[in-house]
């Protein structure tokens, strides 16, 4: 993977990391097929497990994101927050975990 060019505005810290991703609502999975790209917002969950990010997609266990996923063995992601807006910590996910993981790029 390439270095980040601007490596003073990088977010490394783990608790700032795991704010930055608390604070989004929507992940776009990004997945090669054929020439083009299928990008997809999905909701998702995340948790840390033994120091790694894990994230849950919210999907069907079957159809286009699935076969794709196992075709190429990878997908690239993009996550969103709302700026101004934040889901307040008392109020539960608005997703439904499932059990399938994706891989850990952090």
């Amino acid at each position: 993977m390439r270095p980040m060019r601007r490596q003073d505005r990088a977010v490394t810290a783990p608790e700032k990391v795991r704010a930055v991703i608390d604070a989004c609502e929507v992940c776009r999975l990004g997945l090669q097929d054929g020439r083009g790209v299928y990008v997809v917002p999905v909701n998702f969950g995340h948790t840390v497990e033994g120091g790694r990010h894990v994230f849950y997609f919210h999907g069907a266990a079957e159809g286009r994101k699935v076969d794709l996923v196992r075709r190429n063995g990878w997908a690239g992601f993009e996550l969103d927050g709302f700026r101004g807006r934040r889901r307040p910590a008392a109020t539960p996910p608005r997703f439904k975990a499932s059990s399938a993981r994706a891989p850990s790029v952090w």
